[in-house]
């Protein structure tokens, strides 16, 4: 049942997040700038070596993904020029700077490493507010002036801190819509901060312009040296992350990665996405990843063949054929192995029966050459002439396999068996007969549209390979095996 919760929470946060876009996708013609504002070393506060790490390790995947290293700036405590120190001021002034080279058609990528500060509505920029603000520490912040935040007249001498509200008002300054800001305010140290400022990160008011997106972090799990959301963001900017394999890696596909991977090991708390924007754009060339990708095939099988069990579940014991069908295209996002879209597919199958009946589910069969299995919802019969030889049950599975004109061959049945949270099935017997197409029984009481059976139609053939075209196949006698 937690799986299932934690599935089915999933599914809402990505329709959430998908009716926030437009799935129009601007091409990469312009430059493509970046900042890493990673310090590091603190003056007064415990040093973070993972900060630096994972900006090194951004900047190299940049550099593989098409980023002009002329077009890339690092700061950091430990840079030898003064340019690119880590300090609060010398941050905004880089910001300001490149924000002013931005064109119209370049790509402005702006990510912070640092801990991260929440302040209850008392900034310079917005006294009154009671949503509060963020803030990131630069290498001169002291333990006092992120306690005095608290306090609306100390704020204004909190210098050294740097609020999201004026790093978005700086990049929306530049000509391009086409911005992302990235932050990862994750401490690997115990800082001696109150924890209701650290933990409400990323729950700050950030009034952002038409074309800003921003992506937000607070988990502290770290891999190899890096925070494992820095991880999957430069893995975001690789082939891992082209779903739609055209060789580049666009916004919305870099945030959708790093929400898979987060789904995939359960790592709370997730990402805050926040965004603004009128169209998706390539961000970066699908290169390969920087060292090894932090969500490889094998993990991304596991994640979808966890989700085919949470299907399956829906299917026989839930019987609900909507969330079945979010489940399966989440499953099909992680771009599994042909073992697992294969069974994808044979349940897509079982989900159009249920919803357009036998007739309709059999035509994508013999398209995709895969045998139709489904699931009984009422009784009828299995015979030979006029001698019944089978009735098949409720909830019991058939697998068809031939055709002759109304008339279905039953292969193999099925009884499925719930017990203690794991299914299970016994084959029944399945003497050689035929089971006509008016008198079986695989729909729901609650029909489904029309608009729902095109839909699961469109799926099924993308996941093949198949076109799109409406034209159905001419029933005849097929042979299905697997």
């Amino acid at each position: 049942m937690r799986l299932l919760t934690t599935v089915l929470a999933t599914i809402v946060a990505t329709i959430t997040l998908s009716a926030s876009t437009v799935p129009v996708r601007a091409s990469q013609t312009g430059n493509r700038w970046a900042i890493i504002f990673a310090p590091g070393e603190y003056v007064a506060l415990p040093n973070s070596p993972q900060h630096v790490q994972g900006a090194e390790r951004l900047r190299q995947q940049l550099l593989k993904s098409g980023f002009d290293s002329k077009r890339i700036r690092v700061l950091t405590s430990n840079a030898d020029a003064a340019g690119d120190q880590s300090s609060a001021d010398n941050f905004r002034s880089v910001l300001q700077k490149v924000a002013n080279k931005v064109q119209q058609d370049d790509v402005f990528l702006v990510a912070i490493l640092s801990y991260g500060v929440h302040a209850e509505g008392t900034d310079r920029f917005d006294r009154a507010t009671t949503t509060g603000l963020d803030y990131v520490v630069s290498n001169e912040t002291s333990l006092l002036e992120c306690e005095v935040l608290k306090y609306a007249a100390a704020s204004d001498v909190a210098k050294s801190l740097v609020s999201m509200q004026e790093v978005v008002a700086a990049m929306s300054t530049a000509a391009s819509n086409r911005q992302l800001l990235v932050v990862d305010g994750s401490s690997d140290a115990d800082m001696v901060v109150a924890s209701q400022r650290t933990a409400a990160f990323g729950t700050g008011r950030l009034p952002l312009q038409t074309g800003q997106y921003v992506l937000m972090n607070r988990n502290t799990d770290s891999r190899n040296g890096v925070t494992r959301f820095i991880a999957s963001v430069g893995d975001g900017l690789t082939e891992f992350a082209d779903g739609d394999e055209n060789g580049f890696a666009s916004r919305e596909e870099l945030v959708e990665h790093v929400q898979r991977y987060f789904d995939a090991f359960d790592l709370l708390p997730r990402p805050v996405v926040k965004g603004n924007v009128t169209e998706d754009f390539e961000l970066a060339m699908a290169a390969g990843p920087e060292g090894d990708g932090a969500f490889t095939r094998d993990i991304r099988d596991q994640m979808a063949r966890t989700l085919v069990q949470s299907a399956r579940h829906l299917i026989l014991i839930v019987r609900d054929v909507k969330a079945a069908q979010d489940v399966l295209k989440r499953a099909i996002a992680y771009r599994p192995s042909a073992e697992i879209r294969s069974e994808i597919s044979s349940m897509l199958l079982t989900l159009l029966a249920s919803q357009g009946g036998v007739d309709k589910a059999w035509a994508e069969a013999e398209l995709l050459k895969q045998p139709l299995l489904v699931v009984a919802t009422g009784e009828f019969e299995i015979r030979t002439g006029p001698k019944v030889l089978n009735v098949i049950k409720p909830a019991e599975l058939i697998l068809f396999d031939l055709r002759q004109g109304d008339w279905f061959h039953p292969r193999q049945r099925f009884e499925t068996i719930f017990q203690d949270g794991v299914i299970s099935f016994r084959q029944l017997e399945t003497l050689s007969g035929w089971s006509n197409l008016q008198e079986i029984r695989v729909s729901p009481s609650s029909g489904q549209s029309e608009s729902d059976r095109q839909s699961l139609i469109r799926i099924l053939r993308q996941l093949n390979g198949q076109p799109s075209a409406d034209q159905q196949p001419a029933n005849r006698q097929i042979s299905l095996q697997r």
